[in-house]
Order: C-alpha cells, then structure tokens, then sequence
C-alpha cells in the first residue's frame, strides 16, 4: 500500500477491482470512490484513454506491456504523467482475470523535459535571426554552434566556423591576451566578462569585434 510507485489492478471490463495508498493519494481518491465503482478510463486524459483502448487487448492476449506513458488525470482536474507496466493474471482455463499494474510518476522530469525543449527552441530561434554572432564552445575552446550571422559579420557560413577552436581565426597577438582573461573569469568564479579582440575575415583582413562571454559551470 505504501510502495513508492503506484499499483493497481483491473479486471476484463478496465474496472478498478485494487489500489495501493500511493496511487490514490497521487490522484486525490479515496478508495471507496475508486474500486469496483470507477473504470481506469475514468483516470485518463482523453489521449491516454484512446492509447489504452488500442492496447488493452494486447495486453490480455499476451499477458505484458512495459513503458507505457500515459497521462491520468487527478481529482481536482489536474493531471499527473506515468509510465506503466503490467502483467496479467489468468484463470485455470487460460481466460484473463486482472493486471498487476506499476506506476511510476514522472511528471517532474516531463516538465522538465518541456521547460528544456522550450529554452532550447527560443535560444535557436535567436541564435537564427539576431545579427550579432552567438558561438557556443566546450572547455578546450572548440567551437560547437555558431549562428548563421556570422557570415555578415565575417564571411564565413556556420558550418566552417565549427568543430574548431576560437583561436584559429584571432589575431596571434590577441590570442593570449584572451586565453588569460577566460582563465581568469574562471579562476574568479565570475560568470561572464567581455573582451575586445581582432578576427580575421574570410577575405583575409582582421575586423575589432567586442563579445561578451558567459562561462556555464557544472553545478557541482
């Protein structure tokens, strides 16, 4: 009753004929409410109950399903993102009697997924359009995004520019200068800093640019 992920059971109808402490408070329930009284349908989202419906006589003739994501829906409206797996239970004459259901919540790491998915899809969207030029680099100074601006800028499309190091196309008397000041914002834990340098074009002249650099850090 008080396992850390939810359970359930139900018969050949999808009515709820068992569930654990877990799962009802997951979905604001009391167990009067929910068993022999309410089908699982009666739970999920209107998605989720049409992907049950299609796969529930998959499970009862195979007796399995294994990661099924599927969103069920709470008491009070709101709604919770599972993943579930079951197995079934059959009588002596091999005819299906109930599931043995595990859920696991996993609606943090969804939002979280979103919220990623999100950030990640505006910062491609200005990356794309602004006319400064954003570069993202690993430690070591490789270059692994450069937006398409560059190629106003520089004259150079955004596929030579990555896959190698800044330095290849800074001035070598700026090189240093510009190595000591990112060891420097690192050693001093600050999270950013702005340098001004000389990179050279694609047609062969150096141009003054001034960029500001923000250091990501692993939070440990």
């Amino acid at each position: 009753n008080n396992a850390p992920c939810g359970y359930h059971s139900i018969d050949k109808d999808g009515l709820v004929v068992q569930i654990n402490d877990t799962e009802l408070k997951w979905l604001g329930y009391r167990r009067e409410e929910v068993v022999g009284k309410l089908k699982v349908t009666s739970l999920f989202t209107p998605e989720s109950v049409l992907f049950f419906e299609r796969t529930f006589p998959v499970f009862t003739e195979r007796g399995w399903v294994r990661d099924l994501e599927l969103d069920m829906v709470r008491k009070d409206g709101s709604q919770i993102h599972i993943i579930l797996n079951a197995t079934a239970i059959y009588d002596d004459d091999g005819q299906y009697l109930k599931s043995r259901s595990t859920l696991f919540d996993i609606t943090e790491l969804r939002q979280t997924q979103q919220t990623i998915a999100e950030s990640e899809t505006r910062y491609r969207w200005l990356a794309e359009n602004v006319t400064d030029v954003i570069i993202k680099a690993d430690p070591d100074g490789t270059r692994t995004f450069v937006s398409p601006s560059c190629y106003a800028l520089l004259g150079y499309e955004a596929e030579e520019l990555t896959g190698v190091t800044g330095a290849d196309i800074v001035h070598p008397e700026d090189v240093a200068n510009s190595n000591a000041r990112i060891l420097q914002t690192i050693q001093a834990a600050e999270p950013s800093f702005s340098i001004t340098q000389r990179v050279r074009h694609k047609a062969g002249h150096y141009i003054w640019v001034e960029g500001t650099n923000s250091i990501i850090r692993d939070p440990d």
